[in-house]
C-alpha cells in the first residue's frame, strides 16, 4: 500500500510541476487504482491459497501477479513523466514481485509434487 500512496503522491507532484495533460494522467491514476485492487486481491488469494495448500488458488495468484508485472513495467518504462523516484520505487516493486511469483511457483509445485506422493 506504501508503494500506491508514494505514487498517487508523485502523480500529484507531477501534475503541477510538468505540463501533464489531464487526458493522460486520469487513465495513469485509474490504472494505477486498479492495480491496487488486483494486488491486494492477489495477495488475499496466494495467501489463501498457501494456508489451503490449494495449487489451483496459488495459481491464480500467480496469474493475477504477472498482470500486476504488467503494470509495473508499464509505469517504469512507458510512463508519460517517469521521475527518478519512480524509476526507483518502480525497480523496487518489480524486484519483489518477481521474487513473489518465484515463490509462489515454488509453493505450487512442492504442494502438487506432494499431492502425487499421497
Amino acid at each position: 500500500v506504501f508503494y500506491y500512496i508514494v505514487e498517487f503522491l508523485l502523480f500529484i507532484f507531477k501534475r503541477f510541476v510538468f505540463p501533464y495533460p489531464y487526458k493522460r494522467i486520469i487513465p495513469e491514476v485509474i490504472v494505477m487504482i486498479l492495480l491496487l485492487i488486483i494486488n491486494l486481491i492477489r495477495i488475499k488469494i496466494t495467501s489463501m491459497g498457501n494456508k489451503t495448500e490449494r495449487a489451483l488458488i496459488i495459481l491464480i495468484g500467480v496469474i493475477l501477479g504477472v498482470l500486476n508485472l504488467i503494470g509495473y513495467l508499464y509505469y517504469l518504462f512507458w510512463q508519460t513523466y517517469s521521475t527518478y523516484y519512480d524509476a526507483s520505487f518502480n525497480g523496487i516493486g518489480l524486484f519483489l514481485l518477481v521474487v513473489e511469483i518465484i515463490a509462489a511457483l515454488i509453493a505450487m509445485f512442492n504442494i502438487k509434487a506432494h499431492e502425487k506422493t499421497i
